[in-house]
């Protein structure tokens, strides 16, 4: 498998563990939802950057969104239809914290941690048994 894409997903389970040891914080303070907050834009940006990767790697067509990436991943059956929707909405979440459109409340956060994460994690699996050695001779740098 691709060197950054292996990277990116060693990131994405610390960051995982990460949240899951701070879930228990459901109420928490300030700081504990901009944690949430700041690791679930991170793990979505990880995710989206793998997707870039595996789309510039394999030479497919580059969509105009973050949320398209995860539609031409399931055009090329690297995963499947319904976690291609659920990332897709992870994309437009990603926008909103980034962009800053709305305040996203704790009880939102929580929701994702308990709820989501285990899209990420599907995600990976999905990336890591199509991952091959075809990804990485197509690679331009490694």
């Amino acid at each position: 498998m691709d060197d950054r894409i292996e990277r990116r997903i060693d990131s994405i389970e610390d960051w995982i563990n990460l949240l899951r040891e701070i879930h228990t914080e459901k109420e928490g303070t300030k700081v504990v939802r901009e944690a949430k907050e700041n690791l679930l834009r991170k793990v979505s940006e990880a995710v989206i950057d793998i997707a870039s990767r595996i789309i510039a790697l394999q030479s497919f067509e580059r969509p105009d969104t973050y949320a398209d990436y995860f539609e031409v991943l399931e055009d090329e059956e690297i995963i499947t239809t319904d976690l291609s929707k659920r990332l897709k909405e992870m994309a437009k979440f990603r926008n909103l914290v980034v962009h800053q459109y709305h305040k996203i409340e704790m009880e939102e956060l929580n929701s994702i941690i308990e709820e989501d994460l285990e899209d990420i994690e599907k995600f990976v699996s999905q990336v890591e048994r199509h991952g091959n050695s075809e990804w990485r001779a197509k690679s331009p740098t490694k």
